[in-house]
Formats: C-alpha cells, structure tokens, sequence
C-alpha cells in the first residue's frame, strides 16, 4: 500500500484472516507444504495468532520477512537500519 500511495497504509491493515484460510485449502488440495515469509508487524498483531497456528498446525513452517516490510532498505544508514 505504501509503494503506491494507497491511503492508510500507516495503519498497518493485516489480511492474514482472508490469505492464510484461502491459501492453505488450495495448498491441502495440491498436496504441497511451503514456507510462509510473514512480516514481523503482522505476526506481532495479537488478531493475527490464530492464522500463524493454523500455518503450523497444517504442516506448514513460518519465516519472518523483515518487520514493517520497508521497500527502500537499501536508501537507509545503518543507524536508520537498527531503528526499522
């Protein structure tokens, strides 16, 4: 949302409650298990605990994939780094 503009962006919104179900009935379906790269602000929000079980509890396996998910990394000091 942020990389293009989109208002409340700032507002973190989560879909994990829409993804996560959807996603792992398809993967049930194919038979496959993947790794789910989730980002560290999503999987701190509390609402969010019960998809991140689901995850595991369905043989998945969870990776973190940064914590605010910042699409200008490469532009930040390392101090601007430790504080992301």
């Amino acid at each position: 949302m942020k990389i293009h503009g989109d208002e409340g962006w700032d507002n973190y919104p989560t879909y994990l409650d829409i993804f996560v179900p959807y996603v792992l009935d398809i993967l049930d379906e194919l038979g496959l298990k993947i790794t789910f790269f989730i980002v560290g602000k999503d999987a701190d929000d509390e609402k969010n605990k019960p998809y991140l079980q689901m995850i595991t509890q369905r043989g998945h396996e969870v990776g973190n994939h940064s914590y605010h998910h910042e699409s200008w990394l490469q532009k930040y000091s390392k101090e601007e780094l430790v504080m992301k």
